[in-house]
């Protein structure tokens, strides 16, 4: 049985900031707790996305064998918000949880969008995940 324990991290200061993916391709589900941080003032909100196209490159144009390469940061991957993810976040934030099931994607990411306030909060946020390895 595949685990995944992992943390995203976001340090808050501007407008968008997207945490690096985390592979969840072999896991069948996951949750996520975010908490926030420093309280600086910023509001927005907390989203989770999905992609299928991160980790997938093929071999040749006819292949149909994907060959899992890890990209780098955002290389012009496809982003889908996940539906029922968005959390608003205001001064009075204070932690989420996500609870996802069956996801069949290939990672994952915390996304957040500024919408004003001003300071630097930090988000910390945990996803533990299991399944089964193909």
């Amino acid at each position: 049985m595949k685990h995944l324990d992992k943390r995203f991290f976001l340090n808050i200061s501007g407008g968008n900031t997207e945490a690096e993916p985390i592979r969840v391709n072999e896991i069948n589900g996951y949750s996520v707790t975010a908490e926030w941080g420093a309280k600086g003032g910023r509001t927005g909100v907390l989203k989770l996305q999905a992609s299928n196209d991160y980790f997938m490159r093929y071999q040749s144009a006819t292949s149909e064998d994907p060959q899992e390469i890890m990209y780098g940061s955002n290389p012009g991957a496809t982003w889908v918000d996940i539906a029922g993810s968005t959390k608003v976040v205001d001064a009075t934030a204070d932690s989420h949880l996500w609870n996802v099931s069956e996801t069949f994607y290939a990672v994952v990411r915390l996304v957040w969008v500024g919408t004003g306030g001003g300071g630097t909060d930090d988000v910390k946020a945990v996803i533990h995940g299991q399944g089964y390895s193909l």
